[in-house]
């Protein structure tokens, strides 16, 4: 007796036939309102899954066929030539659309939070004066300390070009800073943040920098600079950052005298 079985189900009923794809062999032809469906390897346990999917009985199939009912020995039906394919290739699973799809969510916006006295403090890697202040110090400071520093005018702070200031600003980057009045930052990868100062909600610093930092059309290394009180970014070009030496504070000097 041949082992090859089908079974006959109406189309109404095909989503009982689901787990039936993930059994090796098992082909399906349509047949106008119904689906025939035959694998191999019959017996009592697979029998038994067959039944309760069923419309009807589970035959045994013979080569030339007949359609023998599943523990009979009389065939009762012939099955007529049918184009087998792949259960497979006929019933392609599709996603459940998304039940969230229509929730918006609501956006938070990173900002600056003042940080208890009790919360870990940062040291101040970046200092904003204006150039006045600093110019005149760096002419009776010690070189050892003007060594430590980089700075830059601003003119290489975007958002900062206005030169009639008549105290333009200054950017100066080291350790120690110049025990000048300011505003000082402590650096979170490339955004230059307040010193007392945190963003909320505490994102990773990652996320702070896709976040807050556009992304870079020029190819060039640069800093973001965020201010507290304005709630707004400088940008500054990292190499574009000069050494504090006198000379080039000096050659600084003069070129904002001329553009004023």
């Amino acid at each position: 007796m041949s082992t090859q079985w089908t079974f006959r189900i109406m189309l109404d009923h095909l989503y009982r036939v689901g787990n039936l794809r993930s059994m090796p062999g098992v082909m399906a032809s349509l047949d106008s309102d119904a689906i025939w469906l035959r694998g191999d390897s019959l017996d009592d346990a697979l029998h038994r899954i067959l039944t309760a999917v069923a419309d009807g009985p589970v035959f045994q199939l013979a080569p030339d066929g007949r359609l023998t009912p599943f523990g009979c020995t009389v065939p009762t039906e012939r099955l007529v030539a049918q184009t087998w394919q792949p259960l497979t290739e006929l019933l392609r699973p599709v996603l459940p659309s998304p039940a969230l799809t229509k929730v918006r969510l609501p956006r938070v916006t990173l900002h600056l939070e003042r940080l208890e006295r009790t919360t870990e403090q940062h040291d101040a890697v970046l200092l904003l004066t204006d150039w006045p202040t600093f110019r005149d110090w760096a002419e009776s400071a010690a070189e050892i300390r003007l060594l430590a520093c980089r700075f830059a005018v601003c003119s290489q702070l975007e958002g900062e070009t206005d030169f009639s200031n008549a105290s333009p600003r200054v950017a100066i980057v080291g350790s120690p800073l110049p025990p000048l009045p300011g505003k000082r930052f402590w650096l979170a990868g490339r955004v230059a943040v307040p010193l007392g100062f945190h963003w909320s909600p505490s994102v990773d610093i990652k996320t702070l920098e896709r976040t807050l930092c556009p992304p870079q059309q020029d190819n060039l290394s640069r800093i973001w600079i965020w201010e507290a009180e304005e709630n707004i970014l400088h940008s500054i070009v990292s190499s574009e950052l000069i050494p504090a030496v006198r000379a080039n504070i000096r050659a600084s000097d003069k070129s904002l005298q001329e553009l004023t």
